[in-house]
Protein backbone atom coordinates (compact mmCIF):
# COMPACT_ATOMS: atom_id res chain seq x y z
CA UNK A 1 0.00 0.00 0.00
CA UNK A 2 1.33 3.24 -1.40
CA UNK A 3 2.09 6.27 0.99
CA UNK A 4 -0.64 9.36 0.67
CA UNK A 5 1.76 11.99 -1.20
CA UNK A 6 1.72 14.59 1.62
CA UNK A 7 -0.66 17.84 0.70
CA UNK A 8 0.99 20.63 -1.17
CA UNK A 9 -1.17 23.62 -0.28
CA UNK A 10 0.52 24.22 3.23
CA UNK A 11 3.86 24.26 1.99
CA UNK A 12 3.42 26.21 -1.30
CA UNK A 13 1.50 28.87 1.49
CA UNK A 14 4.38 28.72 3.98
CA UNK A 15 7.09 29.30 0.91
CA UNK A 16 5.32 31.92 -0.32
CA UNK A 17 5.18 33.11 3.37
CA UNK A 18 8.56 33.14 3.53
CA UNK A 19 9.45 34.32 0.23
CA UNK A 20 7.40 37.20 1.02
CA UNK A 21 8.87 37.54 4.30
CA UNK A 22 12.42 37.97 2.79
CA UNK A 23 11.30 40.10 0.16
CA UNK A 24 9.96 42.74 2.99
CA UNK A 25 13.07 42.06 5.06
CA UNK A 26 14.75 43.21 1.90
CA UNK A 27 12.81 46.01 1.63
CA UNK A 28 13.62 47.38 4.91
CA UNK A 29 17.44 46.88 4.70
CA UNK A 30 17.20 49.22 1.67
CA UNK A 31 14.93 51.37 2.89
CA UNK A 32 17.14 51.72 5.70
CA UNK A 33 20.44 52.42 3.95
CA UNK A 34 18.61 54.81 2.07
CA UNK A 35 17.45 56.79 4.98
CA UNK A 36 21.08 56.40 6.33
CA UNK A 37 22.58 57.90 2.89
CA UNK A 38 19.53 60.77 2.95
CA UNK A 39 20.33 61.42 6.70
CA UNK A 40 24.37 61.56 5.96
CA UNK A 41 23.96 64.01 2.93
CA UNK A 42 21.96 66.44 4.67
CA UNK A 43 24.11 66.14 7.58
CA UNK A 44 27.10 66.94 4.98
CA UNK A 45 24.64 69.73 3.96
CA UNK A 46 24.36 71.24 7.28
CA UNK A 47 27.87 71.25 8.26
CA UNK A 48 29.04 72.88 5.00
CA UNK A 49 26.37 75.69 6.17
CA UNK A 50 27.74 75.84 9.27
CA UNK A 51 30.99 76.65 7.92
CA UNK A 52 29.92 78.99 5.24
CA UNK A 53 27.85 81.07 7.76
CA UNK A 54 30.72 80.73 10.74
CA UNK A 55 32.06 84.45 9.28
CA UNK A 56 29.41 87.06 8.41
CA UNK A 57 29.88 87.85 4.40
CA UNK A 58 27.97 91.42 4.31
CA UNK A 59 27.07 93.09 7.70
CA UNK A 60 25.49 96.63 9.05
CA UNK A 61 27.92 99.09 9.39
CA UNK A 62 27.96 102.53 11.13
CA UNK A 63 29.63 105.46 9.30
CA UNK A 64 30.27 108.18 11.81
CA UNK A 65 32.01 111.66 10.26
CA UNK A 66 32.11 113.26 6.79
CA UNK A 67 32.55 111.23 3.45
CA UNK A 68 35.85 111.60 1.70
CA UNK A 69 35.68 112.54 -1.86
CA UNK A 70 35.39 110.04 -4.31
CA UNK A 71 39.21 109.19 -5.38
CA UNK A 72 40.06 109.95 -8.97
CA UNK A 73 43.08 111.96 -8.97
CA UNK A 74 46.28 110.86 -6.93
CA UNK A 75 48.89 113.52 -8.06
CA UNK A 76 45.88 116.26 -6.39
CA UNK A 77 43.85 114.19 -4.03
CA UNK A 78 41.20 116.71 -2.46
CA UNK A 79 41.06 114.12 0.51
CA UNK A 80 44.74 115.03 1.53
CA UNK A 81 44.05 116.44 5.41
CA UNK A 82 40.68 115.75 5.57
CA UNK A 83 39.99 113.91 9.29
CA UNK A 84 38.75 110.05 7.85
CA UNK A 85 35.01 108.80 9.33
CA UNK A 86 34.88 105.99 11.86
CA UNK A 87 33.24 102.77 11.06
CA UNK A 88 31.83 100.47 13.62
CA UNK A 89 30.76 96.79 12.26
CA UNK A 90 31.36 93.18 12.29
CA UNK A 91 34.72 91.78 11.71
CA UNK A 92 34.84 88.46 9.92
CA UNK A 93 35.33 86.61 12.47
CA UNK A 94 31.68 87.83 13.81
CA UNK A 95 32.98 89.71 16.44
CA UNK A 96 32.29 93.41 16.51
CA UNK A 97 34.64 95.41 15.25
CA UNK A 98 35.97 99.44 14.87
CA UNK A 99 38.12 101.22 12.61
CA UNK A 100 38.45 104.57 14.04
CA UNK A 101 40.92 107.07 12.84
CA UNK A 102 42.32 109.36 15.09
CA UNK A 103 42.47 107.51 17.86
CA UNK A 104 46.68 107.84 18.06
CA UNK A 105 47.26 105.32 16.02
CA UNK A 106 48.53 105.88 12.36
CA UNK A 107 46.89 103.50 10.01
CA UNK A 108 46.76 102.01 6.80
CA UNK A 109 43.02 101.07 5.58
CA UNK A 110 42.77 98.69 2.79
CA UNK A 111 39.73 97.70 0.87
CA UNK A 112 39.73 94.36 -0.48
CA UNK A 113 36.67 92.78 -2.95
CA UNK A 114 37.02 88.96 -2.90
CA UNK A 115 36.55 88.40 -6.45
CA UNK A 116 39.09 91.11 -7.28
CA UNK A 117 42.17 89.59 -9.60
CA UNK A 118 44.24 92.33 -8.05
CA UNK A 119 43.20 91.63 -4.66
CA UNK A 120 43.89 87.97 -5.06
CA UNK A 121 47.30 88.72 -5.96
CA UNK A 122 48.33 91.88 -3.32
CA UNK A 123 46.44 89.90 -0.24
CA UNK A 124 48.83 86.70 -0.33
CA UNK A 125 51.96 89.44 -0.79
CA UNK A 126 50.86 91.35 1.83
CA UNK A 127 50.37 88.54 4.18
CA UNK A 128 54.59 87.64 3.56
CA UNK A 129 55.14 91.38 4.00
CA UNK A 130 53.53 91.78 7.54
CA UNK A 131 55.33 87.87 8.74
CA UNK A 132 58.35 89.45 7.70
CA UNK A 133 57.83 92.85 9.80
CA UNK A 134 57.65 95.16 7.00
CA UNK A 135 55.78 97.45 8.24
CA UNK A 136 56.39 100.29 10.86
CA UNK A 137 55.62 99.06 14.65
CA UNK A 138 53.55 102.21 14.98
CA UNK A 139 51.18 101.86 12.30
CA UNK A 140 47.98 99.74 12.17
CA UNK A 141 47.18 97.57 8.96
CA UNK A 142 42.96 96.83 9.12
CA UNK A 143 41.06 96.04 6.77
CA UNK A 144 37.46 96.38 4.85
CA UNK A 145 35.67 93.39 3.04
CA UNK A 146 33.38 95.10 0.37
CA UNK A 147 32.00 95.00 -2.60
CA UNK A 148 30.54 91.68 -1.68
CA UNK A 149 28.98 89.14 -4.79
CA UNK A 150 27.85 85.64 -4.17
CA UNK A 151 27.87 84.95 -7.60
CA UNK A 152 31.64 85.58 -8.26
CA UNK A 153 34.53 83.87 -7.16
CA UNK A 154 36.23 82.86 -3.89
CA UNK A 155 32.99 83.74 -1.90
CA UNK A 156 32.20 83.94 1.10
CA UNK A 157 35.23 86.43 1.35
CA UNK A 158 35.79 85.24 5.03
CA UNK A 159 37.13 81.82 3.65
CA UNK A 160 39.33 83.57 1.13
CA UNK A 161 41.38 85.61 3.74
CA UNK A 162 41.46 82.69 5.96
CA UNK A 163 42.71 80.53 3.04
CA UNK A 164 45.26 82.88 2.22
CA UNK A 165 46.39 83.03 6.04
CA UNK A 166 44.90 86.94 6.90
CA UNK A 167 44.98 87.55 10.54
CA UNK A 168 44.73 91.23 10.59
CA UNK A 169 41.63 93.38 11.42
CA UNK A 170 39.04 93.25 8.76
CA UNK A 171 35.31 94.63 8.98
CA UNK A 172 32.39 93.73 6.86
CA UNK A 173 30.41 96.01 4.85
CA UNK A 174 27.34 95.83 4.10
CA UNK A 175 25.63 95.27 0.62
CA UNK A 176 25.26 98.84 -0.33
CA UNK A 177 29.17 98.93 0.75
CA UNK A 178 28.83 102.24 2.82
CA UNK A 179 32.20 101.96 4.11
CA UNK A 180 33.37 101.65 0.86
CA UNK A 181 31.43 104.99 0.03
CA UNK A 182 32.63 106.88 3.01
CA UNK A 183 36.15 106.47 2.22
CA UNK A 184 35.85 107.53 -1.51
CA UNK A 185 36.62 103.97 -3.25
CA UNK A 186 36.82 104.04 -6.59
CA UNK A 187 38.49 101.03 -7.48
CA UNK A 188 39.89 97.91 -5.75
CA UNK A 189 41.88 97.32 -4.05
CA UNK A 190 42.03 100.72 -2.32
CA UNK A 191 43.83 102.08 0.56
CA UNK A 192 43.87 104.80 2.64
CA UNK A 193 46.73 105.89 5.04
CA UNK A 194 45.69 108.10 8.59
CA UNK A 195 48.00 110.11 10.31
CA UNK A 196 47.50 109.15 14.05
CA UNK A 197 45.30 112.42 14.09
CA UNK A 198 42.79 110.59 11.93
CA UNK A 199 43.54 112.97 8.99
CA UNK A 200 44.60 111.18 5.45
CA UNK A 201 47.97 112.12 4.24
CA UNK A 202 47.43 109.45 0.97
CA UNK A 203 45.56 107.40 -0.92
CA UNK A 204 45.54 104.82 -3.95
CA UNK A 205 43.80 102.55 -5.62
CA UNK A 206 44.60 99.44 -7.92
CA UNK A 207 47.75 97.21 -8.40
CA UNK A 208 50.75 98.49 -6.09
CA UNK A 209 53.93 97.26 -5.14
CA UNK A 210 54.74 96.23 -1.51
CA UNK A 211 57.41 98.79 -1.75
CA UNK A 212 54.40 101.16 -2.42
CA UNK A 213 52.62 99.80 0.57
CA UNK A 214 55.46 100.42 2.96
CA UNK A 215 55.78 103.97 1.92
CA UNK A 216 51.94 104.52 2.49
CA UNK A 217 52.75 102.87 6.14
CA UNK A 218 55.63 105.56 5.85
CA UNK A 219 53.35 108.63 5.13
CA UNK A 220 51.02 107.25 7.86
CA UNK A 221 53.38 107.49 10.40
CA UNK A 222 54.98 110.98 9.39
CA UNK A 223 51.33 112.60 9.29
Amino acid sequence: MSTPAAPRTRSSSAARAARAGEGSHRTWIFVGVGLVVVFAAILAVALATEETSSTAAVAEVTVTGDPLPLFTEPTDDPAIGLPAPALSGTGIDDEPLEITPGDGTAKVITFFAHWCPVCQTEVPLLVDLLDEGGLPDDVELVAVSTGVDPARGNYPPGAWFAREGWEEPTLVDDTQSPAGRAFGLSAYPYYVAVDAEGNVVQRSSGAISMEQVQQLAAAAAAG
